[in-house]
């Protein structure tokens, strides 16, 4: 999964990833990166079992590209996500 940064992520309480890397690259801002997320299906699953995840079709651009996008919901949850992200290496 993978995040443009927008230098506005501190204290969030929702966090959208994308399956897509060109999508998220769309939304780096203030010399922020796109940003990678390693998770295990299971923990994915889990998730969405516990309503802290939803998963959403996104469609995206002028092209209409289309994405899953991963939403991840309450403070803590978003923290311990953020802590995954590694810079994406091109």
């Amino acid at each position: 999964m993978f995040r443009g940064t927008t230098g506005k992520e501190v204290g969030s309480t929702v966090l959208f990833l994308t399956d897509d890397a060109a999508v998220a690259a769309t939304y780096v801002k203030s010399g922020g990166q796109v940003m990678q997320y390693e998770m295990s299906q299971f923990s994915l699953k889990a998730l969405q079992a516990t309503s802290e995840l939803e998963l959403k079709t996104g469609i995206h651009g002028m092209e209409g590209k289309v994405s899953t996008e991963f939403m991840f919901k309450g403070k803590e949850l978003i923290e311990a996500v953020n802590s995954l992200a590694t810079p994406l290496k091109k």
